[in-house]
């Protein structure tokens, strides 16, 4: 799947996609998900939809998981 949206607000405009995370070395990963993470706590806080990006995060927390998942084997 291939998902593409850009957020002007979060830190080095990420464009999120599924081939993006992938290509993504886990400190890079780390660091996309805790400005994702962030933001989004800012959207909530401020009452702002954030629907999009709670999905965005969802898949980037399924790319965490899968990747510990893989190390464990």
């Amino acid at each position: 799947m291939t998902r593409t949206r850009q957020y002007k607000n979060v830190a080095s405009n990420y464009n999120i996609t599924e081939e993006y995370l992938e290509k993504l070395n886990d400190y890079e990963l780390k660091k996309v998900f805790l400005d994702v993470r962030s933001f989004l706590n800012k959207q909530r806080r401020n009452r702002a939809d954030s629907r999009d990006l709670e999905i965005d995060f969802c898949y980037i927390q399924k790319e965490m998981q899968q990747r510990q998942e893989r190390r464990r084997r």
